[in-house]
């Protein structure tokens, strides 16, 4: 059984001794856990986006409601128009007035939530990068256990042929022996 053992440990190279498994493990967790975390903050943000949007397609659709209030009250207006038209010109020009700015207002909301927005995906990136980063880290390490480890296989297989050379001298010894002893016997 032991003289099994030792042939397979000689026979072994550099390539056939693996990392630690708990290493490997570790770094394994680490990456599924920042991953998991990456997802979460991408799902949430995506959630906060669409009901800030949401939001601001219901006020559009709140003024295109009042628009067409107004185009209906202006269709019962038709026999009073021409006494009307004037003031009517001065309130549509206020109306244009704040439909500009409530575009001014709206582009910048949006302008605002497209930098945040941008800024938090820069924000996942550098994760990602740092993620990146942390698997060239243990891709180093891994690199530096094997390079550990084949010394400690070079050492143990040295070890092995040199305990198979005294054994086989401590061999021969005896056999020399064996042959003194019968001969002065």
């Amino acid at each position: 059984m032991v003289q099994k053992r030792r042939s397979q440990i000689q026979r072994m190279r550099h390539d056939d001794v693996p990392a630690t498994v708990g290493l490997v493990k570790e770094a394994r967790n680490e990456l599924i856990a920042e991953t998991r975390s990456i997802r979460h903050e991408m799902s949430a943000m995506e959630k906060r986006l669409g009901a800030r949007i949401d939001g601001v397609g219901a006020r559009i659709d709140g003024v295109d409601a009042r628009m067409g209030e107004l185009d209906a009250h202006m269709g019962g207006l038709d026999a009073r128009i021409d006494g009307v038209e004037k003031r009517l010109d001065a309130r549509m020009g206020g109306l244009d007035a704040r439909i500009d700015g409530v575009e001014k207002r709206l582009d910048a909301r949006i302008d605002g939530v497209e930098k945040r927005l941008g800024a938090r995906i820069d924000g996942v990136d550098g994760k990602v990068q740092q993620v990146l980063s942390q698997v060239h880290g243990i891709r180093v390490l891994m690199e530096e256990q094997r390079s550990e480890n084949k010394v400690v296989l070079d050492g143990i297989k040295s070890v092995m042929d040199r305990q198979d050379r005294v054994e086989g001298e401590v061999k021969e010894f005896r056999e020399t022996l064996r042959v003194l002893v019968k001969r002065n016997a």
